[in-house]
C-alpha cells in the first residue's frame, strides 16, 4: 500500500484529534520557552519545535497493548498518550496508550 492509499484509510476524525494534538503541543512548548526566559524556569529547556508530527504522529498509531518511553523532544506523545482517558497509565517511565477508539 502506497502513502495515497493509506491517507485515504485514515478518518477525518482521527486527522483532526492529530491536528488538535499538533497544536497543543506547539502552544504548550512555547509558553514552555517564553516561561524559561523570563526565568521562571529554572534548568534548560528543550523543546520538539518543528518535530510535533513525528511525536504525535507514532503516538497516533498505537494499539492498547503498545508501550513507548518518549523522550525530552516528544511532548506531542506525552500529551496524545495520556489524554485522561480510562485506560491510559504511566508505568516505570513509560507510556501505554489506548487505541484512538
Amino acid at each position: 500500500m502506497d502513502v495515497l492509499e493509506m491517507w485515504k484509510t485514515v478518518k477525518r476524525a482521527d486527522l483532526l484529534q492529530m491536528y488538535y494534538y499538533l497544536r497543543l503541543t506547539r502552544t504548550l512548548e512555547d509558553r514552555i520557552t517564553a516561561l524559561y526566559r523570563q526565568g521562571r524556569i529554572v534548568g534548560g529547556v528543550y523543546t520538539g519545535n518543528g518535530m510535533e508530527a513525528i511525536a504525535v504522529g507514532y503516538a497516533s498509531a498505537l494499539e492498547r497493548d503498545d508501550i513507548i518511553a518518549p523522550f525530552h523532544r516528544d511532548m506531542g506523545a506525552f500529551l496524545t498518550t495520556c489524554r485522561s482517558q480510562p485506560g491510559s497509565r504511566w508505568r516505570s517511565g513509560c507510556v501505554a496508550s489506548p487505541a484512538w477508539s
